[in-house]
């Protein structure tokens, strides 16, 4: 599997979806990669362009590529990071 694959079928999963008003928010494959390679910094700007507030999502998923693998990280209840 490359990247372009993995977006289409992230992308695909939501498509019905209005991407304000869905639980879910999807990442693209290369998110990731910037978050090791810049820190937070480097992202910062991913959702805010779009006006999403992935706090308020019940779900957010990220793929991750590492060593030829792919793997597909589920935050579940971002807002509650942090909460006791």
């Amino acid at each position: 599997l490359n990247d372009t694959l993995i977006d289409f079928y992230m992308q695909w999963m939501v498509k019905r979806e209005d991407p304000l008003a869905s639980p879910v928010h999807t990442f693209s494959t290369h998110f990731y990669t910037a978050l090791r390679e810049g820190g937070a910094s480097a992202v910062t700007k991913w959702t805010s362009r779009k006006d999403v507030d992935v706090f308020d999502k019940k779900i957010v998923l990220v793929p991750i590529n590492g060593d030829a693998h792919w793997s597909l990280c589920a935050v579940i209840n971002p807002g509650n990071i942090g909460k006791e």
